[in-house]
């Protein structure tokens, strides 16, 4: 191993059980994507979770900025959580323009100014796991509100395009529930 190698660290974070959606505001418009399509903002889309959660936080989003988050709430995954209303937890923030992701920092400050909620932070400063039997076992235990969470996200703080996921045996052997 070169003498200069530093063991990378990761921002780790409770991997929720919703659904993906990204908003983000472009040339002055409010917009709206699922995991897999963009959804229109219109009257006759108002009803739809997507479009409703961006229109509840589109004027604290500015331009040129996509939150990624997860969507929870009544009607998604069970609402395990067993939230009252629908809720936007950021995971990841992208600058559209210089095409690049936030650092844990500035995305938890920018999160915390605008008053949004972020995903649960676990640590900030976490090793990787030694083993794939240790990071199953960390990824164990309880959720925001459930007992059994989704399992974790590892987010490289050295390269943050560099990120994984180890999920719950207990929520995967039980839904869940």
């Amino acid at each position: 191993m070169p003498d200069d190698f530093k063991e990378p660290t990761y921002e780790v974070t409770m991997k929720l059980d919703g659904s993906s959606c990204t908003i983000f505001r472009w040339e002055g418009e409010l917009r709206v994507c699922s995991r897999n399509l963009e959804l229109k903002i219109n009257e006759e889309n108002r009803d739809n979770t997507f479009v409703a959660v961006a229109l509840k936080i589109g004027d604290k989003v500015p331009e040129g900025i996509a939150f990624q988050g997860e969507v929870m709430g009544p009607g998604i995954q069970g609402n395990r959580e067993g939230f009252k209303e629908h809720r936007f937890f950021v995971f990841d923030m992208f600058d559209i323009k210089a095409h690049e992701y936030f650092d844990p920092y500035t995305r938890v400050v920018t999160c915390d100014s605008l008053n949004l909620e972020h995903v649960p932070i676990l640590g900030t400063d976490w090793k990787a796991p030694n083993s794939v039997e240790e990071g199953l076992a960390l990824a164990e235990g309880p959720s925001i509100n459930h007992k059994i969470r989704e399992g974790l996200v590892w987010k490289c703080n050295e390269d943050p395009s560099f990120s994984f996921k180890t999920i719950s045996n207990a929520f995967l052997l039980k839904g869940g529930d």
